[in-house]
């Protein structure tokens, strides 16, 4: 019997008394395990697949997320994980950097402390009663829900 031939039954007879024994093996101890199979499963890649299993497990449909919040995690926790390395290439990262940025621009265009901007565009015609009702409900709103905490500025295109 040859080297290769050699290491082929080692490695099944090894997987073979795993899946016997029934243990349960953590992702460090998996990779081992599972390295006699091939060079090209790497020990990240199944960290990988535990965090994705666990995921699931784990997750609950009810969750949400601000897009804001989604982005600042991309890049503060999972591009600094080095086990996200060898899936998330330097084209990914610079659209994640950007997209975080013109979150960022717009949201300081449209929110800050002194105020928010609420834009409204509606299929009013450009003049008429109805339109003016319309303002004129906006205003009221204004008027009684926010305490003179707003201005009213109507640009009619």
């Amino acid at each position: 019997m040859d080297a290769d031939t050699s290491d082929m039954l080692s490695s099944a007879r090894t997987m073979v008394d795993a899946v016997i024994s029934g243990k349960a093996y953590t992702a460090t101890e998996m990779s081992s395990l599972l390295s006699g199979l091939s060079e090209d499963l790497e020990p990240t890649m199944i960290e990988l697949l535990y965090l994705y299993a666990e995921s699931i497990q784990k997750s609950n449909p009810a969750w949400t997320m601000t897009l804001e919040t989604l982005f600042n995690y991309m890049i503060n926790d999972v591009l600094n994980d080095s086990r996200f390395e060898s899936v998330i290439d330097s084209d990914m990262r610079k659209t994640l950097f950007e997209a975080q940025e013109t979150i960022k621009d717009g949201k300081s265009q449209l929110v800050t402390q002194q105020y928010s901007r609420l834009v409204i565009t509606t299929s009013y015609p450009e003049e008429g009663e109805e339109t003016i009702a319309f303002l004129r409900s906006i205003e009221e709103y204004g008027n009684n829900n926010l305490k003179g905490k707003y201005s009213l500025s109507a640009i009619l295109r």
